[in-house]
């Protein structure tokens, strides 16, 4: 009787989890977490509850850009998101792409490389619905972050989306009277990463 017990619990709990939606967040510092300021990957997690399985695949200081300082697509994070069998994908990059030691060089490359990244997790997520994140404010010039950059490249993300038929998540507009949700302009303390974290869960639901 107790064998027949612990098949069924193991069968109940192999169900439950094979049934949990499979979220990836790709993403720089923001979606890793940095230097003591919070992820949404987490508060994301709670808000989706117990039916999602939420996974951080950011990597701090993370480009799009394949001639970036930092390229995404060379992290350990990349390959994780590749082998998540995701059901769900946030892009949330970008940020990291306006420094002068990216942008000035390899503007050109922006849309391609976005594209490139986009093509190459849907080829081994192929289910994945993914969802295009406009990369929020940035505050203050810190770390060589330019949010007149960024605003050239939310355009091109959007045209993007459109081109590709991908649901845009603006994280951008409704935090752009909030820079107190970010401590140093950038990273987003724990009222910034529960902003972010709702806008993700209601696109995510909608």
């Amino acid at each position: 009787m107790k064998i027949i017990k612990l098949i069924l619990l193991f069968l109940i709990t192999t169900n439950t989890l094979s049934a949990q939606i499979k979220v990836s967040c790709v993403g720089n510092s923001i979606t890793e977490g940095w230097n003591g300021n919070p992820s949404y990957v987490p508060i994301l997690q709670k808000l989706l509850g117990a039916n999602y399985i939420v996974k951080n695949n950011g990597k701090s200081g993370a480009t799009i850009l394949n001639k970036g300082n930092k390229p995404y697509c060379k992290q350990e994070a990349f390959l994780r998101a590749l082998n998540d069998n995701a059901d769900i994908i946030t892009i949330l990059l970008g940020t990291n792409d306006t420094k002068s030691q990216n942008w000035d060089k390899y503007s050109s490359d922006f849309k391609s490389d976005y594209v490139a990244l986009i093509d190459t997790l849907q080829s081994t997520n192929r289910n994945a619905k993914i969802f295009l994140v406009i990369p929020v404010p940035a505050c203050r010039g810190n770390f060589g972050i330019r949010n007149d950059i960024l605003n050239l490249e939310i355009p091109i993300i959007k045209q993007i989306a459109k081109e590709k038929e991908l649901p845009i998540i603006d994280a951008n507009t409704p935090l752009l009277e909030s820079c107190n949700y970010f401590n140093d302009g950038v990273h987003p303390n724990a009222e910034g990463a529960n902003a972010i974290a709702l806008l993700l869960y209601q696109s995510i639901t909608k």
